[in-house]
Parts: structure tokens; sequence; C-alpha cells
């Protein structure tokens, strides 16, 4: 895994902000560890592509608030819900603490399954290496299997 060091921003409950010396690294994941998160978010970022002209709900990801403060206002965690069970789970069985659909979003964006135009206003598009992907897994899942037993 790729390591990126990243200022972490605390943001108080009246809503002030504050630059802490504390770090915070983000893990970029490689295609082939990808699990269950990774791949329904590709499903859903898909799906607004066909229905919804790439824009996504960002209240329908798992947002951590401590990594992407400016991200969290609408999404269903919050700085008081998120736990390390919300962390993204991969197809090792292990699972990442803090890493969000944010960054799984990322991580599809540099394997090459989508495109990000802008994450701040949720705007993606799918490339073909993403759409064979898609189509793959709907056929895995039209057949009875489950996310979490598709292999790579």
């Amino acid at each position: 895994m790729e390591y990126y060091l990243i200022k972490r921003i605390t943001i108080s409950k009246d809503n002030t902000h504050e630059n802490t010396t504390g770090e915070y690294k983000m893990e970029n994941c490689k295609l082939e560890t990808f699990g269950k998160d990774h791949l329904s978010l590709l499903i859903y970022v898909e799906s607004r592509c066909v229905d919804s002209n790439g824009v996504l709900e960002i209240a329908h990801l798992r947002v951590n608030s401590t990594t992407h403060p400016l991200l969290a206002g609408n999404a269903y965690f919050t700085r008081e819900t998120w736990t390390e069970q919300n962390g993204t789970r991969l197809n090792t069985g292990e699972r990442l603490a803090d890493h969000d659909d944010i960054d799984c979003l990322d991580d599809l964006d540099n394997a090459g399954l989508i495109e990000i135009i802008s994450l701040i206003n949720g705007f993606m598009s799918m490339t073909d290496k993403g759409n064979e992907l898609v189509s793959k897994i709907r056929s895995f899942k039209a057949n009875g299997g489950q996310l979490k037993d598709f292999k790579l």
C-alpha cells in the first residue's frame, strides 16, 4: 500500500476549526485487495452515472468526519458515530479503521475504474475498465453470488 501524509483538521461541536499537529495516513488500496465496500461503491457510482448524470449523493456515503471534515456535513456518519467498525473491509479480511468511501473513491480512481471530476460536487464518470468490472460483478450477483465472495 502507498501512504500519503495529510494534515488533520479537527472541527469542534461549535463548528470552529483547529489545526492539529497529528497527521493522518491515507492508505491507498490496490485493486487486488478491493473487498465488498469498494465493489459496492463501484456499483453505486455506475448506477449514478447511468441514472443521475454521474452525480453522487454524498449523504449515501460512509464519510469519516475526522479525515474528511468538509465532506461530512451531509453524510450519514458524523463525528459522534464513526467507529473502527465503519472502516473499509478488504478481501484479505483486514479492515482499515479510518478508511471511508471518500478514500475508496480515490482507490477506484487510482485503479482506473472511475474518474473523479469533482469530489466537492460529487461528479464522477466511469471508465471502460470500470464498466467491464461492473458487468462481471452484476453477472456474478445475478447468478446468486454475494459481493464478499466476488474474486477479482
